[in-house]
């Protein structure tokens, strides 16, 4: 059997892990017993190296058994599940895109399964935002049923749902602090525990666009968007983008065109300061106070999911449904109802 350090030098001489050395690799580094300088060593070279979809796959089928079962599972009255969760790792400390565009889709009929955590690489994560919010992110599966079929809405703090990955956090917090991202950047989307048949993911990185993409269709996943986008000066977005050139590999049978719009000024007017003030921009979104680059790169993402999910036929119709749901204060109102539930299980 290979030790970790073995695997290590397999990541430096540039050699693809094959499936059982994947899930021994997982297995080292949940065990307390395993000297973290040699499951940080480990993070590094497979980072250096760089995964692949088939290593990608091995990982996400090896942890996934570990999480808590939600009861919820690929699609739900015959609606795909969806989960937006993007990879982070970028350290663009924006408004919080994916977790906004939870309550606009789930109130247009798209039922949510979100996965999310605290922000490791940047200021202020999905789960950061939602407990500022009021919305508390550790129901139990059986509560956070109940809330979903109410709702049309759940949300997986990645910690409490995998709580194998207690011993993951401290080397993540200490490669962050190195200014690297790990292989958990990109698992993140993939170990959904719902294991939804929609999935759109958001990357900081281009060249990792088809190698999600491979890695959506190994999954199976039936309804996928993985997109790549960057701002007006380049600086990589994370989410559709409506200032700079957007690169996709999607199940969709259309071109998503650019539709670039140099009347909303830069990407800086999404910079937050902290999870307070993300929060608060959501609020006043919802409540018709944002109706600046914040509002329209919504829409665009929203519709964007409208589409993935079968919601709608066209972009343009996923726009004027995104637009309506957020004009008529229905966002605000999925948010509000979502809170009240989740305080009341």
């Amino acid at each position: 059997m290979s030790t970790l350090p073995d695997l290590t030098q397999l990541c430096r001489a540039d050699r693809e892990l094959a499936a059982p050395q994947v899930w021994q690799a997982a297995e080292d580094l949940l065990d307390v017993t395993v000297s973290e300088a040699d499951k940080l060593d480990f993070l590094r070279a497979l980072t250096d190296k760089g995964e692949t979809a088939r290593e990608l796959l091995a990982f996400t089928n090896a942890f996934l058994p570990k999480a808590l079962d939600p009861g919820l599972s690929g699609a739900w009255h015959g609606r795909p599940l969806l989960d937006c969760c993007g990879t982070g790792g970028g350290g663009l400390n924006v408004v919080n895109i994916s977790t906004t565009m939870m309550f606009v889709l789930a109130a247009g009929g798209v039922p949510v399964v979100k996965h999310g955590n605290v922000g490791v690489t940047k200021i202020s994560g999905s789960s950061d935002v939602l407990a500022v919010l009021g919305v508390p992110t550790t129901l139990s599966p059986e509560q956070n049923k109940r809330v979903f079929e109410a709702s049309n809405l759940a949300f997986f703090h990645a910690p409490f749902y995998h709580p194998a990955f207690r011993a993951i956090a401290p080397l993540r917090r200490a490669l962050a602090a190195e200014g690297r991202r790990t292989v958990f950047n990109q698992l993140g989307p993939l170990i959904n525990p719902a294991r939804p048949d929609a999935q759109m993911i958001g990357l900081f990185n281009k060249d990792y666009v088809n190698l999600f993409g491979e890695v959506l269709e190994l999954l199976g996943r039936k309804h996928h968007l993985a997109i790549y986008s960057e701002a007006e000066d380049g600086t990589p977005i994370g989410e559709y983008s409506i200032l700079g050139p957007n690169f996709v590999h999607t199940s969709l049978k259309f071109d998503i065109p650019d539709r670039p719009r140099r009347d909303l000024g830069s990407y800086r007017g999404l910079i937050i300061s902290d999870r307070e003030d993300s929060a608060r921009r959501i609020v006043d979104l919802f409540n018709g106070g944002e109706a600046g680059l914040f509002k329209e790169i919504i829409v665009a993402n929203s519709a964007l999911g409208f589409v993935v999910t079968e919601i709608c036929k066209t972009w343009d119709e996923g726009l004027a449904l995104a637009r309506e749901i957020l004009d008529s204060g229905k966002a605000r109102q999925k948010l509000e109802q979502w809170r009240d539930l989740c305080a009341k299980v």
